[in-house]
């Protein structure tokens, strides 16, 4: 067997490598195409937004970091928003399943300060804003049953009339230094979809196709060197 057809593969024809370049780039111009085109077909996600202003209490002040945060009371009401004592109750009014609704909803803390951010994921702008609002309204209302606030107001309402001032004046106290929620911002649409991106998907698309037009030029080349050898087509040797 001659060495240098051994170790030298048969080469291509130009009119074969043209050939090559051209079925790769149609490969990869239609996986590119079909990437974009994706996002006009697939479903449509929606976000909806809503913020809430957690007011720290004295016994969190009491447990703040070295580095002055608070991430034991943010973890707490971050995990509690995503709860099912908070989500349950919403995903039963709105016809949803709660793990469902859970898989919609995200939570997190805004930097350097005590607003916390909820982002509900929908199909439909009018559903995703409104289950953003009923979020922040379960969340302040179990807030709420767990404060001192609610305790004091019930013994407000069942104390007797000569108990009822001292018990006014601890509520007092505690509107100014308790633990309280707000929302600062209402539930309202972001402008942008989402999801799917024609950005994204058409660079998925890219990558895809630039896979698919490697592995078929590679076997287009290889049939094309075995036509080649049969037919005597031999590298010149140096």
């Amino acid at each position: 067997m001659d060495r240098s057809a051994r170790f030298h593969p048969p080469l291509l024809t130009r009119d074969q490598q043209r050939h090559l370049w051209k079925l790769s780039i149609v490969i990869i111009a239609l996986a590119a195409a079909g990437g974009a085109a994706a996002s006009v077909l697939l479903p449509k996600t929606y976000m909806a937004r809503t913020l809430i202003e957690y007011r720290l209490s004295d016994e969190d002040n009491a447990r703040r970091a070295p580095d002055g945060t608070y991430p034991r009371a943010f973890a707490t009401e971050t995990a509690l928003m995503q709860s099912r004592a908070v989500l349950g109750p919403v995903a039963e009014s709105n016809g949803v399943q709660p793990d469902r609704l859970a898989g919609q909803v995200r939570v997190e803390l805004l930097p350097d300060s005590s607003v916390i951010q909820v982002d509900v994921l929908s199909g439909d702008q009018t559903s995703g804003v409104k289950l953003a609002g009923d979020i922040a309204d379960r969340y302040l209302a179990v807030v709420y049953e767990r404060s001192p606030r609610k305790y004091i107001e019930d013994q407000l309402r069942a104390a007797q009339r000569q108990r009822a001032a001292a018990l006014q004046g601890r509520k007092d106290i505690l509107n100014l230094t308790g633990e309280h929620a707000a929302v600062v911002e209402p539930a309202h649409p972001v402008p942008a979809e989402t999801s799917p991106s024609p950005v994204t998907t058409g660079a998925i698309g890219l990558v895809c196709g630039l896979l698919a037009a490697a592995g078929v030029a590679w076997i287009v080349a290889a049939r094309y060197r075995r036509r080649n050898a049969n037919r005597g087509y031999r590298r010149p040797a140096p």
